[in-house]
């Protein structure tokens, strides 16, 4: 789109090109306004009903322009998605599974100070009860910072339950915050397990 920018015609009307001259800013608004004039169609300042046009767009511009959204990019609540898992075939007491969760927080609070804290559960669906993991915190303790990164989980020593020669099994896995927010749970594949 080309801008064609005439010069500038004397003005009916002096007062308005009084005041632009007092705030040393006639040339750069009068330009603007013929900018402004081609590209949406609008009066000049200095044409009949002009001003009123011109300065409702301006204010509704600067309105719109410093309008921001105060909502945090992100949910306070923990999301998790698995990224990655293997081996999905292994042998019972010689081969960890190692699983790659990727997670995202809106107010950073993933992750304890105290060693004694577990808040990342990881269930062998084959058992009652699941095994739980320490995660280090993530951001400092008093700042609420959105946060997404990777946790790596190593689960060894996987062992056959039954009598025979192979299981299958899923795991699902799940993350508390420090404010008491639990994610949403993944469920693995299914991993195999032979003698």
């Amino acid at each position: 789109m080309k801008i064609k920018v005439s010069p500038i015609p004397k003005s009916p009307h002096p007062e308005a090109l009084r005041f632009l001259s007092l705030s040393q800013r006639r040339g750069k608004m009068q330009l603007l306004a013929q900018v402004s004039a081609q590209l949406f169609g609008l009066p000049l300042p200095w044409e009949r009903g002009g001003v009123r046009r011109f300065l409702g767009v301006a204010l509704l511009f600067l309105f719109l322009n410093s309008c921001s959204d105060d909502a945090p990019l992100l949910d306070p609540t923990p999301k998790i998605t698995l990224k990655e898992i293997a081996p999905t075939t292994i042998v019972q007491f010689t081969d960890s599974i190692s699983m790659v969760i990727e997670y995202e927080d809106g107010d950073g609070d993933v992750g304890y100070w105290s060693p004694d804290s577990l808040p990342l559960t990881v269930h062998d669906l084959r058992l009652a009860n699941p095994d739980y993991f320490y995660v280090r915190p993530l951001t400092p303790d008093s700042n609420a910072l959105a946060i997404t990164g990777t946790i790596h989980i190593a689960i060894r020593n996987t062992f056959l339950l039954g009598n025979g020669d192979s299981e299958t099994t899923r795991y699902e896995i799940k993350l508390k915050d420090r404010a008491g927010h639990w994610s949403n749970v993944v469920t693995t594949p299914e991993v195999t397990i032979t003698r």
